[in-house]
């Protein structure tokens, strides 16, 4: 991202400025919704799990999808783990 903005803009900014500012606005009100989002999917009658391949900082990572018929959550996470959709889908 610092690449395309110095590309198309002449703007310089690093990645680690542009990670502190996306945890800053995720503490926010942005972080509330997604949370209230989130408390929402293990109350669905149907969650369907989608995961991809991501990468973080040049390392694998993964894409997870959480859909109801409401609501829809994203994680990405360093692990693809029975634990991490448990994390937001409890067992019964």
């Amino acid at each position: 991202m610092p690449a395309v903005l110095r590309e198309l803009t002449g703007v310089e900014v690093t990645q680690r400025a542009l990670t502190q500012d996306a945890q800053r606005r995720a503490a926010g009100s942005g972080g509330a919704a997604y949370e209230q989002l989130r408390a929402r999917v293990p109350e669905a009658e149907t969650v369907h799990t989608e995961d991809t391949g991501w990468r973080v900082g040049g390392e694998p990572a993964h894409l997870r999808a959480f859909e109801t018929a409401t609501a829809t959550v994203y994680q990405i996470r360093a692990r693809h783990r029975n634990a991490e959709v448990r994390a937001v889908v409890p067992a019964e």
